[in-house]
């Protein structure tokens, strides 16, 4: 290098090849070329970015896409515990009324004297014919209602 030339002044357009290299800073060149990305940088983020999708295509899913099966799972969990215990309330509803049907069948085919409430509020005694009537009517509810599951 030329006595009077510095490494920070810019070449001239006569500078010799070593002066140009001293000129555009070449530890500050080297030191940013450490700092940028450089061809191996690039081609291990692309690598870790195909890992990624690799793995997502060989059903290996992250962390998100767990997650988002995770509360999949917690949903239709949730969901079918829901479905059971209305199935189990509607099912022990079903059992009292089969019950109640029962006890009012038999309240009647014991002869016991039964009276019932008119239109106008007075109480009238029911007559065999009416106590026949109503049995039948219990019946057919247990056989409709009582003998099978809900559906």
């Amino acid at each position: 290098m030329p006595a009077g030339v510095s490494s920070t002044t810019p070449a001239g357009p006569h500078a010799d090849a070593s002066e140009v290299g001293d000129a555009t800073g070449g530890e500050a060149a080297a030191a940013g070329a450490a700092s940028a990305p450089g061809p191996a940088a690039t081609l291990a983020a692309a690598s870790n970015g195909a890992q990624a999708s690799a793995d997502a295509a060989s059903g290996f899913p992250n962390w998100v896409e767990r997650g988002r099966q995770s509360r999949e799972r917690a949903a239709a969990r949730a969901e079918a515990e829901a479905r059971q215990a209305e199935l189990s309330r509607q099912m022990a509803e079903r059992q009292r009324a089969c019950e109640e049907t029962r006890v009012a069948l038999r309240t009647l085919e014991s002869g016991v004297r039964m009276h019932s409430v008119n239109d106008k509020g007075e109480r009238i005694a029911l007559d065999d014919a009416e106590r026949a009537r109503r049995a039948e009517t219990l019946r057919r509810a247990l056989g409709e209602n009582c003998a099978r599951p809900p559906t």
